[in-house]
């Protein structure tokens, strides 16, 4: 049992006063944050002015209609028709 504890305070004397250790564990700790940061800035608000302003929207309405109990459906024709004048997204 004593070899064992000896064997433990080594490694750990080892771990704390040798540099290519002290190198190793900072790089297993900061590369996968940089990793996760640069992917949170990336990704964090896509829907911003600054991001959609230069995109061209186009809305396709194929929609015929239908019928149920003798009555006519159409699903968007209202709608559609108030989003027409809309030139910018402000999502």
């Amino acid at each position: 049992m004593h070899n064992i504890f000896n064997l433990i305070k080594k490694d750990f004397h080892n771990i704390f006063h040798r540099r290519a250790i002290w190198i190793t564990l900072l790089a297993f700790a900061l590369i996968p944050m940089f990793y996760a940061v640069l992917n949170i800035q990336v990704s964090w608000n896509p829907y911003s002015p600054k991001n959609t302003s230069r995109l061209e929207i186009a809305v396709v309405n194929s929609d015929e209609g239908g019928r149920l109990k003798d009555s006519r459906l159409t699903s968007v024709t209202g709608s559609l028709s108030s989003c027409v004048k809309i030139t910018r997204f402000t999502g």
